[in-house]
């Protein structure tokens, strides 16, 4: 839905970077109430063989694992389920600032990348350096299952059970 996921904003920075250019697709997965203006859209900028837009599952693992990178342009989230998803996978993320984002998930440049939000320019510039800066990316996809242990099951039911036993 694009109030929340911003998803302009993604397949714009996606036509701004350097990412068709290398054949690099952009996968978009949902059935939100906007999926036809997205489809739309896409028609539009003449992207439709670079960007695929899929149903959502329940199981996306699949094409998380398949990922150079996955990206998060939500304005807003309660907690992002699928930046740890990404993370615990050993992706690293591409994210924008968005409401909340001090949750301190994804650390800029050690696990991902964060950028502020509203700006194509700024975001593309983000995809192109996990793109050309082969260092920089290697170092957050080592980084990115380490970064996300704090929410393990095994870590979390330890604090329960610190918590119960006090």
């Amino acid at each position: 839905e694009e109030e929340q996921k911003n998803i302009s904003l993604l397949i714009n920075a996606y036509q701004e970077s350097e990412l068709p250019q290398k054949k690099i697709k952009l996968i978009l997965m949902g059935n939100g109430k906007d999926k036809a203006m997205i489809t739309s859209k896409v028609k539009a900028l003449d992207v439709e063989d670079m960007i695929e837009i899929i149903p959502f599952s329940t199981n996306p693992f699949a094409y998380i694992n398949a990922s150079k990178f996955t990206v998060l342009t939500s304005r807003f989230e309660g907690f992002p389920m699928t930046v740890l998803e990404s993370l615990a996978c050993g992706i690293p993320v591409v994210s924008v600032k968005y409401q909340n984002y001090e949750d301190g998930v994804i650390k800029h440049e050690d696990n991902g990348l964060l950028v502020e939000n509203h700006n194509p320019d700024i975001l593309a510039n983000a995809f192109n350096r996990f793109i050309t800066d082969e260092k920089l990316y290697l170092s957050c996809k080592a980084n990115a299952k380490q970064s996300v242990l704090r929410f393990s099951v095994d870590h979390i039911a330890k604090q329960w059970e610190t918590l119960i036993n006090d």
